[in-house]
C-alpha cells in the first residue's frame, strides 16, 4: 500500500487537472502531456517508502482497476469481505506512519534530488564508516557459517567480499549493503548489478550497522521479488563525433 484517499469520489472517466485552466504554468507528465485524474477528494494519505514492507494479496484479486468492498450487493461475499479484512488491517498499521495531505515540503521525492542523489543515504565520511561497519558484521557472520572470508570490495569488480567454504559447499560472492536505521534499502552500481547472476552471488542487508548489526542473505531471485529496483541517477557524457 503506497497511500490512499478518505472520503473520495470516483468520476468514471479522467479528467484533466484543474490547475491548467488556471493558468498557473502547472507542469507536463514525462510524456509531455497533461497530469488527468479519475478520484477526487479533500483527505490524502503517503506511505513512505521505508514502510511499504509488508505485500499482500488475495487469491480473488484480478487485473481490474478497482473494486467496490462494501455496499450494496457486496454483502455476502465472502472474498470481498476477506479482501476488505487485509486492507483495514493494512491501514490500522499505517495510519499513524502515514503522512497526510502530502506536497514536495512533507514528502519529497528522494529520486528527484538532482543535487545528490544518495544525501537521505548521508555524507561520504558517514557511508563509509556505515560500508566498514557492514562488512565486519557480513565476515564475522559467514565465518561463524563455515567460510574464509577474502575481501574484495577496494577491487571493484561487482561483489565485496569472497566467502570460501572450509568444507563442502560452493563459494559465495557477497555483495554488502549497509543502513544505520532499521530499514533494508540500498543502492547498487552497474557493474554490481551485472555481477547478480553470478552462480554463488549474495546480497547482504545489514541494519543497524552502527549499533547492533542485524545481517540478513538474499539470493539475486529473493532481492528481485523483495526489493524494487529502479535507476537513481544517468551520466550524460558527450559522443565524440556526433
Amino acid at each position: 500500500m503506497v497511500g490512499w484517499y478518505e472520503n473520495a469520489t470516483l468520476m468514471g472517466n479522467e479528467v484533466p487537472r484543474p490547475e491548467y485552466e488556471a493558468g498557473v504554468g502547472f507542469r507536463l507528465d514525462n510524456k509531455g502531456e497533461k497530469f488527468t485524474f479519475s478520484i477526487k477528494s479533500r483527505e490524502a494519505f503517503f506511505v513512505p517508502p521505508e514502510h511499504r514492507a509488508a505485500p499482500f494479496s488475495h487469491t480473488s484479486v484480478g487485473s481490474a482497476k478497482f473494486s467496490y468492498l462494501a455496499g450494496p450487493g457486496i454483502q455476502g461475499d465472502n472474498a470481498k469481505a476477506e479482501v476488505l479484512e487485509i486492507l483495514e488491517a493494512e491501514l490500522a498499521r499505517l495510519t499513524p506512519l502515514a503522512i497526510a495531505q502530502p506536497n514536495p515540503a512533507n514528502a519529497p521525492d528522494e529520486l528527484e534530488d538532482d543535487i545528490d542523489p544518495l544525501g537521505r543515504f548521508g555524507t561520504p565520511e558517514h557511508r563509509r564508516a556505515v560500508e566498514l561497519a557492514a562488512e565486519r558484521a557480513v565476515a564475522a557472520e559467514l565465518e561463524r557459517m563455515g567460510y574464509s572470508v577474502v575481501r574484495r570490495s577496494d577491487e571493484k569488480i561487482g561483489y565485496d567480499l569472497q566467502a570460501i567454504p572450509n568444507r563442502g559447499d560452493s563459494q559465495l560472492y557477497v555483495e554488502v549493503k549497509g543502513t544505520s536505521g532499521p530499514d533494508r534499502r540500498f543502492y547498487m552500481t552497474p557493474k554490481e548489478r551485472e555481477f547478480t547472476s553470478t552462480d554463488g552471488w549474495r546480497l547482504a542487508i545489514v541494519t543497524d550497522t552502527l549499533g547492533n548489526p542485524d545481517v540478513t542473505f538474499f539470493t539475486c531471485k529473493q532481492m528481485e521479488q523483495r526489493f524494487s529496483l529502479q535507476p537513481m541517477v544517468w551520466i550524460g557524457r558527450e559522443v565524440e563525433g556526433a
